[in-house]
């Protein structure tokens, strides 16, 4: 089908009960595109969305848009010799570059905007109210697959090569003190 809605229920000790739904579509807005969202939706959440769009004829090009957020607990950190659990916010958005060699290889560049988001669940003693990141992260991958079919396949190969490196753009620590 070129879309497809579904979805289904679950739950962990980690994150709670709540209903994970995706939506996926194929030339949904102009031919040669993807469309993907996937979400959690919980008192802790996530969300997934990519779009993507072949150039060209052959299809050999690609550039895609993504976007990520979650909100999950974690229940030890340790912060300023204090130790409690928190509420941890990621969120990343990026874009990307592909280009098919051949039948079997491919390699991409892309870039990401990073946003790590602390938040203590407990009562702090240095007054610590949130800790924020954000990181510029580039990529490079190169990938090879020769598998002879997708499901149960009896030879080939996947190698899949990456390398990337993240920088700080800024840090802030927020405090109830002024």
């Amino acid at each position: 089908p070129t879309a497809m809605l579904y979805g289904s229920l679950h739950y962990d000790n980690a994150i709670g009960s709540g209903a994970m739904l995706a939506f996926s579509s194929k030339n949904f807005i102009f031919p040669g595109t993807v469309l993907n969202i996937n979400t959690f939706l919980g008192k802790y959440y996530r969300a997934q969305a990519l779009f993507l769009q072949y150039l060209g004829w052959k299809q050999a090009y690609s550039i895609s848009v993504n976007f990520y957020y979650d909100k999950t607990p974690v229940p030890v950190l340790n912060i300023h010799n204090e130790t409690g659990n928190v509420i941890l916010g990621n969120l990343s958005a990026g874009l990307n570059f592909s280009r098919r060699i051949g039948l079997n290889n491919m390699i991409s560049i892309s870039g990401n905007y990073e946003n790590l988001n602390l938040t203590p669940r407990y009562v702090s003693l240095s007054g610590l109210d949130n800790i924020s990141y954000n990181y510029i992260k580039p990529t490079v991958h190169y990938g090879i697959n020769t598998l002879d079919t997708k499901y149960f396949p009896n030879e080939g190969t996947i190698l899949d090569i990456s390398g990337s490196t993240s920088r700080l753009i800024s840090a802030t620590i927020r405090t109830d003190t002024e």
